[in-house]
């Protein structure tokens, strides 16, 4: 008990994601950038987790859990998901190092997803120094007072989120909604994968996007950040509750709608994340409060409701042959699985032609991997 109070008090690592409306250049240019003009050190994750798998004792991993760890694919770092031989956990273990043959998918780190690192250890950027264990911010400079943080070319984002951006698959010319927008932290971080996209494949397709929530004041703070990453007005639309922003570099639009406005929409789009609402048990560091405020009538019964009605509403917005995205910032079963297996089971489900995510798997070949039944079902822990 010692121990978990111990690792849950310490700060956590600082992760943040490049901008790249606002920065368009390659990651180590931003962590040169940042270095020179902050004087704070960064690394991307990728980097990180590569040399964290150089160190990992293979003895020493849970045996029930799957396992993630670095592969080489290109030029890029990628994770292979192997699953445990009883094939019946979901939950993913960033950086692990271990040899198995049971390789069933892959998780990359995002370009763009970086960690700040403590002043004085260049671990991270040189390869033949010893791996950094616990990156941190340090703490005599604030992320908030950065030039970089001012200039909008970066956000503080956690891995997670930033690998639920990624899940979206978003090319140049998608729309997308994003139906609990919240701050907009995944509304701008897949604008920066669009963007991070046409650069790549020199496309100049026009994305839209649109971030909704039923809370105004979440709106308001969407809005107030809009000139800081990179956006600016684009007129208005049909009423005053609709604003829409043109990105300064890249052809990405995003559009600012509530609820009334989005139902008179009728507008379909090729990816839709619903983020929703949970217990934030994933996030207890973050969020220490929660150990004591939520109860289990929440957890048990008022939040899997919420969230599946939430759910089946964002489903509408579908448009044929596109994408829905569930996730949360839970890591229990009744708000995950749970709340997907009773979507399977609605008319929503199946009167709007849903199928479940195969992951480019042949089921009929790999009993074993629990992705063969699932749907993008699978707990992300950092």
């Amino acid at each position: 008990t010692q121990q978990i109070c111990s690792v849950m008090n310490h700060p956590g690592p600082v992760t943040i994601r490049k901008n790249a409306i606002k920065f368009p250049w390659s990651d180590d240019k931003f962590c040169q950038w940042v270095r020179e003009e902050d004087e704070v050190n960064a690394a991307p994750m990728a980097r990180l987790l590569l040399k964290e798998s150089k160190h990992e004792n293979p003895d020493h991993v849970n045996k029930n859990k799957q396992r993630l760890h670095p592969s080489s694919s290109g030029d890029t770092q990628g994770l292979r998901l192997v699953a445990p031989k009883d094939g019946q956990s979901n939950c993913f273990v960033i950086g692990e190092s271990f040899k198995s043959t049971s390789e069933v998918g892959m998780i990359e780190p995002p370009v763009g997803c970086l960690q700040i690192i403590p002043r004085g250890n260049s671990s991270a950027t040189n390869p033949e120094s010893e791996i950094i264990s616990s990156p941190t911010m340090n703490q005599s400079k604030s992320i908030w007072s950065m030039k970089a943080w001012k200039k909008g070319y970066f956000e503080v984002q956690d891995a997670g989120s930033q690998f639920i951006v990624q899940s979206l698959q978003v090319q140049p010319g998608d729309s997308i909604l994003d139906y609990c927008a919240g701050n907009g932290g995944k509304t701008f971080g897949l604008a920066s994968a669009i963007r991070t996209q046409c650069l790549f494949s020199n496309s100049s397709q026009a994305s839209y996007i649109v971030a909704h929530d039923v809370v105004d004041e979440r709106l308001r703070q969407v809005k107030g950040s809009m000139s800081r990453v990179g956006f600016v007005p684009n007129g208005s639309g049909d009423s005053s509750d609709r604003d829409v922003y043109a990105a300064e570099r890249g052809n990405v639009t995003i559009e600012i709608m509530n609820s009334s406005t989005l139902e008179a929409s009728c507008l379909e789009f090729d990816a839709v994340l619903v983020d929703a609402p949970c217990s934030s048990s994933g996030v207890l560091r973050r969020r220490p409060s929660q150990r004591w405020e939520i109860t289990q009538q929440e957890v048990f019964a008022q939040l899997p409701y919420l969230q599946l009605s939430i759910l089946e509403k964002a489903a509408s917005f579908v448009r044929k042959g596109g994408r829905l995205i569930y996730s949360t910032c839970s890591v229990l079963d009744v708000e995950n699985d749970g709340v997907v297996d009773e979507f399977e089971r609605t008319r929503a489900f199946s009167n709007l032609g849903f199928s479940r995510w195969d992951f480019g798997l042949d089921e009929a070949n790999d009993k074993s991997s629990t992705c063969n039944y699932a749907h993008g079902k699978h707990t992300v822990t950092m």
